[in-house]
């Protein structure tokens, strides 16, 4: 379940406007051109953004109203019919939601694995050299902020490097013309089969948690946040996007791992 607290107003004022600001005018070209002051009203979105940004950094968690109010503030910027980016928005839903049981599973295997050795190895006790590595805790990095990292990576891409951005956009065109071509009910067909395939998931997931301890590997938060963005730039923006944030992510987990062995050396 999503972690709510009231998101705190920001103190560095400066540093509010200045986020919004710099992604506001070069993503400006997802905006929907007939929404009326949809200039002011996009840079209110990425406002909140930085807001949840904030918050996720500091405390881990996210304001489920705010969640709602980004999700609603998106699908009215965005420049894609209705119709489109609703059936874009629940499919990432959908993905993203099995992305969550699916790593969580993963990472419940792995403890299963460990203790079915560790049990071994105590009817079989055996020496080993050095298990520092293993014991360190693994430190918590937060995904909102690597994800506002790769929107500033977007927003320079779109804006200095526009003929890098044009492939960018034949796919997202091409991939809004085959959603336009499907009918309702094959969009139907497809969530219908997509939430079955959830539902296998979770099923799976309810079993395994009577036996072990659920891992969360990713939050739930992330989970509700990612498929409004995903709907609002497009399949080839976005995966760029996320991209950018798993590097930024994987960065920040080998900055604390190396860094906290080095301060068990010490």
């Amino acid at each position: 379940m999503v972690n709510t607290t009231l998101v705190r107003c920001l103190r560095n004022k400066v540093g509010y406007a200045a986020y919004p600001a710099l992604l506001t005018f070069p993503l400006a070209n997802f905006l929907n051109a007939e929404l009326r002051f949809g200039f002011f009203f996009l840079a209110a979105v990425f406002a909140l953004f930085w807001k949840m940004v904030l918050e996720d950094a500091e405390h881990g968690t996210i304001d489920i109203r705010c969640i709602a109010l980004l999700t609603v503030g998106l699908f009215l910027c965005s420049h894609q019919s209705a119709p489109v980016y609703l059936f874009s928005f629940f499919v990432y839903l959908i993905l993203f939601r099995m992305l969550y049981v699916a790593s969580s599973l993963w990472e419940m295997g792995i403890q299963a694995c460990r203790q079915w050795r560790s049990h071994k190895e105590e009817a079989h006790p055996v020496v080993k050299a050095d298990d520092t590595a293993e014991s360190l805790p693994r430190g918590r990095v937060p995904f909102l902020p690597c994800f506002a990292g790769g929107l500033l990576v977007l927003a320079l891409i779109v804006n200095l490097l526009s003929d890098g951005a044009a492939p960018l956009w034949r796919f997202d065109d091409a991939l809004d013309a085959c959603m336009i071509l499907l009918s309702s009910e094959q969009k139907m067909i497809i969530l219908a089969v997509m939430l079955l395939a959830l539902g296998i998931f979770e099923a799976g997931y309810w079993l395994a948690k009577k036996r072990c301890q659920p891992i969360i590997c990713i939050g739930m938060g992330d989970v509700f946040v990612l498929p409004g963005f995903a709907a609002f730039l497009g399949g080839g923006f976005f995966l760029m996007t996320l991209g950018c944030a798993l590097l930024l992510s994987l960065g920040f987990v080998l900055y604390q791992t190396y860094h906290r062995q080095d301060q068990e050396v010490l």
